[in-house]
């Protein structure tokens, strides 16, 4: 029998694939550790964007359409009636939806305010507002607070 000794060519490719192998391996960490990084760098970059638009609209918003708005609380919390009402107004001229909450609250806190400091509308106003925003969440403590402006008038 004739035995044909062959030789494997695999063991002598074996030294050269492994460092193909090894040069791939190298060059592939290198490019997702590349990778990682610039996926690092452009996410911050997004998110950072998103939280500069985010803080420009607030800030926005709150330095013109509500300035005059968290002034009039400020004032009213401070029992400043007078300043308060002036505020809210200056808001309402400010807001262009009569039915935003910040109008609605507005309309309230005036009225508040001209029965704190006896108005003789103040009656009236908190009427008005009931009637006009009757699904203000406003509107209970209207009721209230009419209640206890007539048991001080002893008008009941």
């Amino acid at each position: 029998m004739h035995q044909h000794n062959r030789v494997n060519n695999s063991n002598y490719l074996l030294p050269a694939s492994r460092t193909i192998q090894s040069i791939f391996t190298c060059y592939n960490t290198q490019i997702r550790a590349k990778l990682r990084q610039i996926i690092f760098i452009i996410t911050f970059l997004v998110a950072t964007a998103s939280f500069i638009e985010t803080r420009a609209q607030e800030t926005h918003i709150y330095t013109t359409d509500l300035k005059w708005y968290n002034e009039g609380l400020a004032l009213f919390e401070k029992e400043k009636y007078s300043a308060a009402i002036r505020a809210f107004e200056k808001s309402q001229d400010n807001l262009l939806d009569k039915y935003s909450e910040a109008y609605v609250n507005s309309t309230y806190y005036k009225a508040l305010c001209a029965l704190n400091l006896f108005h003789k509308d103040a009656e009236f106003q908190l009427r008005e507002f009931v009637s006009t925003y009757p699904e203000s969440a406003k509107v209970k403590s209207a009721y209230f607070q009419l209640g206890k402006y007539n048991y001080r008038k002893k008008k009941w």
